[in-house]
């Protein structure tokens, strides 16, 4: 099976929306079992303090064993403040290291000082390092997190506007900034997963083909007996006409 989203191939025998609930490719959330009863939207729960609700719509909803629960990704303050405190671990770290690597050179002289210097010292600055490596691999993660996190909502929102957003319309209705918005929708288009227009106004548009409603063709019929009337009454009129001259 393929992801109709993002076109990642899914290798199952009984179908993606019975096998496998949630795509690894871009997170889109399948099956009949996860469409909210309030927004009517295929979409994950979010846990909250107060329950499990709809990461659509927003409205609480009932966990069952096939539902896709998502993880919330970490707030901009959590993350600032942990990377903070990693790096403020290693700065300390590292600094311990160098004063203890000064303080046994000066208290034990020679070679026996030296050696001590590289243990203590060494010791110390490579925990500062590893805080300092920590604090730069939690910051990526948690970007990513929210970068996911945030095209999920855009292509749940693209989904129920027929297709095709802007960035002022998906900030508006994500509550977001417009430059944020504007770069969620700019990673979908690297990703070939929405097609650029830009308009008479210079106005942006992100068509999502795969979500873009379809056009509804209108099927015009004549109507034969009706036509056939038609010319026989027209053929009656022409020869009563010759009739009289």
């Amino acid at each position: 099976m393929q992801c109709s989203t993002c076109g990642t191939f899914m290798p199952t025998v009984t179908g993606l929306a019975e096998s496998q609930k949630q795509c690894p490719g871009c997170g889109k959330v399948f099956g009949e079992d996860n469409r909210c009863p309030h927004c009517h939207a295929i979409a994950g729960l979010l846990e909250t303090l107060a329950g499990a609700v709809c990461a659509a719509c927003g409205k609480p909803r009932s966990v069952t064993g096939t539902s896709v629960v998502l993880s919330r990704p970490p707030s901009k303050t959590t993350t600032r403040v942990r990377g903070a405190a990693l790096r403020l671990l290693g700065a300390l770290a590292i600094g311990f290291g160098v004063l203890s690597a000064a303080v046994s050179t000066w208290l034990v002289s020679g070679a026996t000082g030296v050696v001590l210097a590289i243990l203590v010292g060494g010791s110390a600055v490579g925990v500062g390092a590893l805080f300092l490596r920590s604090a730069s691999k939690a910051t990526e993660a948690d970007s990513k997190k929210r970068a996911v996190a945030l095209e999920r909502r855009i292509l749940d929102l693209a989904r129920k506007r027929g297709g095709t957003l802007t960035a002022p319309e998906t900030a508006a209705a994500l509550a977001i900034p417009v430059s944020e918005a504007d770069q969620g929708l700019t990673a979908l288009g690297i990703a070939s997963m929405a097609v650029v227009d830009v308009d008479n106004d210079g106005m942006v548009h992100y068509r999502f083909v795969d979500l873009v409603a379809p056009a509804v063709r209108v099927r015009v019929e004549t109507d034969v007996a009706e036509d056939s009337d038609f010319a026989h009454s027209a053929d009656a009129n022409q020869a009563k006409k010759a009739h009289e001259r």
